[in-house]
């Protein structure tokens, strides 16, 4: 609820030239912990303390400089939650305190895509972390619209994934419509164990996860994959063949995005199936195109979420139904050796999370 008095107010115990710690991406491989002004909120905006940030994998792109999309001096960081701090003018419905996590994008809310409720299509959208400072921060400033309130004593650690969880929210409403027996999921990195989570949820036969990795491997049996297959040293499509009596799989997530993981989908889905495309990677790839007529196979791009998308991956998270334990908080001040660890030798590390405000 809105405490009277409270908009405008910088946040408690910062006067209004005090500053905050930022991670600032300068260019490729290169971040910085650098000190900026704390924001003050618009009007129409919120102001979070920034409890709990993660690494996504479009994160590592832009660090090695592989993103067009994020252009240096950047804060980036779009996996956002921690407590309102302060609020802007207008902003009435909510208040200091507040547990929130931040839906990243800002849409226009005009254009077709907006009017259909395709908001992650916007035309004209930007992306906290992309096109404004992100969650790399002590604070971070946010449209109210994009401040979503969370379960009262969910951790911000667990909040923090409700934008990650959301692309796998969007993926499965899309691509899993009726009965879906047989899955198979390429990558065992954040994105693959979200979406093994929820297609755990579909109970289907066959939960298959594909990786390198043997530690990925591991735990995604760990979490419920009824066969885990290491792409180095099995014929990937023989095998699921094999698992599903020689037909492939209902459908086959691609959650890494190289061409031989989108190859190896195509390959291993049934006659009739569908093949999602979640990774990015590889901008061109070439495809079987008479195979994919031949045997009807549908190839389904999916992009980021919806503002529903996002608070259905805030109701699965507070109902306990998405564990997180499989990911690794670390300090704001280690993010420049994260980031690197991650990109040079990762090990088991799947998921980091930084933490400027731990709790």
């Amino acid at each position: 609820m809105r405490n009277p008095g409270k908009e405008n107010v910088p946040p408690a115990g910062y006067g209004r030239d005090a500053h905050m710690r930022t991670l600032v991406y300068l260019g490729p491989q290169r971040m910085e912990l650098q000190e900026a002004a704390i924001p003050a909120p618009r009007r129409g905006e919120v102001v979070v303390r920034v409890g709990a940030s993660g690494i996504c994998g479009s994160d590592l792109h832009g660090y090695l400089g592989k993103s067009r999309k994020r252009v240096p001096p950047l804060v980036m960081g779009h996996e956002i939650a921690g407590t309102v701090e302060s609020v802007g003018e207008g902003v009435r419905d909510i208040g200091p305190g507040t547990a929130v996590t931040v839906y990243p994008f800002i849409t226009c809310g005009r254009c077709a895509a907006c009017r259909r409720g395709d908001t992650s299509l916007c035309g004209a959208r930007q992306v906290i972390g992309i096109d404004r400072p992100g969650g790399y921060a002590d604070f971070v400033a946010a449209p109210r619209a994009s401040v979503v309130p969370v379960p009262p004593g969910m951790p911000v650690f667990t909040a923090s994934f409700a934008e990650p969880l959301a692309n796998a929210v969007h993926l499965l409403d899309r691509n899993a419509a009726g009965l879906v027996r047989r899955v198979a999921i390429f990558g065992a990195g954040s994105q693959g164990v979200l979406a093994l989570h929820l297609a755990r949820l579909l109970a289907p036969a066959v939960l298959v996860s594909v990786d390198i990795v043997p530690a990925r491997l591991a735990l995604a049996r760990r979490l419920g994959a009824t066969a885990a297959i290491n792409a180095q040293t099995d014929d990937v499509a023989a095998r699921i063949r094999e698992l599903t009596g020689g037909e492939g799989v209902d459908l086959a997530i691609e959650a890494v995005g190289s061409s031989a993981t989108r190859q190896a989908a195509v390959a291993s889905v049934r006659s009739g199936g569908r093949v999602a495309l979640l990774g990015l990677g590889e901008e061109i790839t070439p495809l079987p195109a008479v195979d994919i007529v031949n045997r009807e196979i549908t190839i389904r791009g999916s992009y980021a979420y919806t503002y529903d998308d996002f608070v259905r991956a805030v109701e699965l998270l507070g109902a306990g139904l998405v564990p997180v334990d499989w990911a690794r908080p670390y300090p704001l001040e280690a993010g420049p050796a994260v980031f690197r660890q991650l990109v040079t030798d990762p090990g088991d590390l799947i998921k980091a999370v930084l933490t400027p405000a731990a709790e």
